[in-house]
């Protein structure tokens, strides 16, 4: 894949500027391998030992370094290697109260966990909120990419790549397209429905500066939902077989909708009814 051109005008004070920081705050490794989302919400404890006078070097899979080079509180993202301070992974997976535990309290009972024996505890999962950073000249530039279609912007994420039981129906998308005012953007990877602008968005660092414009965002609980609250962008969120009340929080704005189904919120990576 070619490069993202956004990355040529790399975030000013977003992950990776170790220069601008003094040298003698403690070093300390944190993990979070993927998926996009939650190594998004897994941020929420960099920031918390950042506030502790800790230099955090973030270790995640090299297709979550582009929402890394845009996180503040971190001096720089690696490949996952050795043996981290904190280790985040399987934090919610291996949780056997992960249906009823919001994602925060999880990943800040599993650092502190590992935290103790340096005598350090990052205390109630309050105030736990992502951030990107997303410059005002990148925003200005998505802005006017938009300018010449009717507000509202509503941008429309139709489905997670990664789990099947994430998505709602194209036939549901266009029936309800026609009962939303403004223009509506398609952050899917497939063709849209009709009445639907197709953004063609390929690259999740773009996907990101796009997004930063939007006026809302019409989602299933995936990566860009994470984004969309990161950068403070109003959110409509499914909730599937995850709900999205477990990963954002009263800092957010957002609702969540649903239909009756019993099952919902399993945290299960495939539907035990129907797989497909």
């Amino acid at each position: 894949m070619p490069e993202c051109f956004m990355l040529e005008n790399v975030v000013a004070g977003g992950g990776g500027n170790r220069e601008s920081r003094p040298k003698s705050r403690q070093p300390i490794s944190l993990r979070r391998s993927l998926a996009l989302g939650d190594v998004l919400c897994a941020t929420v404890i960099s920031d918390k030992l950042a506030e502790r006078g800790f230099d955090v070097t973030f270790q995640a899979h090299p297709a979550a370094h582009s929402i890394l080079r845009r996180v503040r509180n971190i001096v720089g993202f690696v490949q996952p290697s050795g043996y981290p301070d904190v280790n985040l992974d399987r934090a919610y997976e291996d949780d056997p109260d992960r249906t009823q535990k919001h994602f925060h309290r999880m990943f800040v009972d599993r650092a502190n966990q590992q935290l103790a024996h340096l005598g350090v505890n990052l205390g109630e999962p309050t105030n736990c909120k992502p951030r990107l950073v997303v410059t005002e000249p990148e925003r200005a530039l998505a802005r006017a990419k938009f300018l010449d279609h009717p507000r509202p912007w509503v941008f429309i994420c139709p489905r997670s790549e990664t789990y099947p039981h994430r998505q709602i129906h194209d036939g549901v998308w266009a029936e309800m397209v026609r009962r939303i005012p403004g223009t509506k953007f398609w952050l899917g990877l497939h063709p849209p429905p009709p009445g639907i602008v197709d953004l063609k968005c390929t690259h999740f660092d773009t996907l990101m500066v796009w997004l930063s414009a939007a006026d809302l965002l019409l989602t299933v609980d995936t990566g860009p939902m994470h984004v969309a609250a990161a950068l403070g962008i109003p959110i409509v969120a499914a909730s599937q077989s995850s709900s999205p009340d477990q990963h954002l929080n009263d800092q957010n704005d957002y609702v969540s909708i649903s239909t009756s189904l019993e099952c919902l919120n399993c945290q299960k990576s495939l539907c035990p009814i129907n797989p497909v």
